[in-house]
């Protein structure tokens, strides 16, 4: 599979993901938690914004931004500027998603299981960002 439509796919999924925490969240209807965890605990907790801002809003703007830019790319759009742009994105997304989920085990002790397949999308983002290259991309538009 092409890596470009992989990412694509992927951040579809997280946006998704994304959009069904804030719409259980802000409906005040119970998320299915098939961990048995709490989600409801995680996504209200005080880590549940940044800046004001609600996290899972966050989540919907990044995958958002994600996709429009593979999209980009997958048909071919010829922006040097942009695949390393996606790749810095993907790698701060990873390091917050890492955040969260050190916050779910250290701090609060619950598990949102939504939030772990999140991160989890990240985490796959990232890795087929590395895969590609991305940081030699990155580093090469940089320099």
């Amino acid at each position: 599979m092409n890596m470009t439509l992989l990412s694509l796919l992927l951040a579809l999924a997280g946006l998704a993901v994304a959009s069904y925490i804030a719409h259980k969240k802000h409906t005040a209807q119970p998320m299915v938690c098939p961990m048995k965890g709490n989600c409801e605990s995680v996504t209200t907790s005080r880590f549940s914004k940044l800046f004001g801002i609600h996290v899972e809003w966050l989540g919907m703007t990044y995958y958002g931004f994600l996709a429009l830019g593979y999209t980009a790319l997958y048909v071919g759009a010829d922006l040097a500027w942009l695949a390393p742009a996606l790749f810095a994105l993907t790698a701060a997304g990873f390091l917050f998603s890492l955040y969260l989920t050190l916050i779910q085990l250290a701090v609060l002790r619950q598990l949102c299981t939504w939030c772990l397949i999140s991160a989890a999308i990240t985490t796959a983002l990232f890795v087929v960002g590395c895969l590609q290259g991305g940081w030699t991309q990155l580093v090469t538009y940089v320099t």
